[in-house]
């Protein structure tokens, strides 16, 4: 149990791997719901850019910065996670007008986007974080 008050916590270190594993979830969960046209379509690729993601993040953080190249390392793999984001978000703005409203939830959408916007936030954190370690 953390002596911290709960509002005065910080997100885990590691927070951003659960962020990522549970973007692959929600994508899976509800790409299923898309209409069988759209799963042709743009179905696949927003699994295949959240496990990206996911995966990008297991590198990156199985990679215990010890200099500055691990550092340069590591961000490569953030970066690219980043850019996983990205495209993500892009195919999901996409998906919103091609399926129905009856297809998914509001909340569906909403937790989509919240999980990419935190998932966001937690990956420039870190980066801003390891940009500032410094190796004697």
């Amino acid at each position: 149990m953390s002596n911290v008050r709960v509002p005065f916590r910080k997100p885990s270190n590691v927070q951003f791997v659960d962020t990522a594993r549970e973007l692959v979830v929600h994508a899976i969960r509800y790409t299923r719901k898309f209409p069988k046209s759209a799963m042709l379509l743009i179905t696949k690729d927003i699994v295949d850019e959240s496990r990206t993601v996911y995966k990008e993040v297991l590198k990156a953080n199985s990679i215990k910065p010890q200099s500055k190249g691990d550092v340069a390392f590591r961000q490569k793999h953030f970066y690219e996670a980043l850019g996983a984001l990205n495209a993500l978000d892009a195919l999901l703005s996409i998906a919103v007008d091609i399926v129905t409203a009856s297809a998914i939830s509001e909340y569906g959408w909403t937790h989509w986007g919240e999980l990419i916007l935190n998932e966001r936030k937690l990956l420039k954190g870190i980066i801003s974080s390891d940009r500032k370690l410094t190796f004697g």
